[in-house]
């Protein structure tokens, strides 16, 4: 039963920009570069009819590439902080994109999602760190910005049940026009 996911892959730059700030917070669980992207809808534990039905109703969306741009850093979790992440400049073209998917997904007969979409690139996992030294580290980090970098297809990924974090297998890509 694969565990499938649809997400933006992240160019080799921006990773290793990202990559560079994987230090300063112990027992932090560091998302590898290769493994960062941005989660446009979450599948889970899914049957292999139903993962071929979405590989199908994904291949049918057009999008053109969308130029996208980190804007700091912050943290999922409120006061027991769970995972670091880059958060991403609003982009109507990124949710006009998850908003087709989410739609091709009920086609293919998924669930609805119930999380609304905060589109942004987990790069740790940072349970059981007390939220004052996240704070000293989003101190130092966290106005990290990028350039604007363009993407030009998604993927439909598989994950091992895990934690969280990877490793990643592209299963799938669907270019842009």
């Amino acid at each position: 039963m694969p565990r499938l996911f649809a997400g933006l892959e992240i160019p080799d730059p921006i990773s290793d920009q990202l990559s560079e700030l994987r230090s300063g917070l112990r027992r932090a669980r560091w998302i590898e570069p290769g493994d960062y992207h941005v989660t446009l809808r979450f599948f889970g534990d899914i049957d292999n009819e139903l993962a071929g039905e979405i590989a199908d109703q994904l291949a049918s969306i057009r999008h053109t590439p969308l130029t996208l741009k980190i804007d700091g850093l912050d943290v999922f979790g409120g006061n027991k902080p769970r995972a670091l992440f880059a958060r991403l400049v609003p982009n109507t073209e990124l949710n006009a994109l998850q908003y087709t998917i989410e739609q091709k997904s009920r086609k293919a007969g998924c669930d609805p999602e119930a999380r609304q979409f905060r589109p942004h690139i987990t790069i740790a996992r940072i349970k059981s760190i007390r939220k004052e030294t996240i704070a000293a580290w989003l101190q130092n980090f966290g106005d990290f910005s990028s350039s604007p970098f363009t993407v030009d297809r998604f993927a439909l990924f598989s994950a091992k049940p895990s934690r969280g974090g990877g490793p990643y297998l592209t299963e799938q890509t669907f270019p842009f026009e």
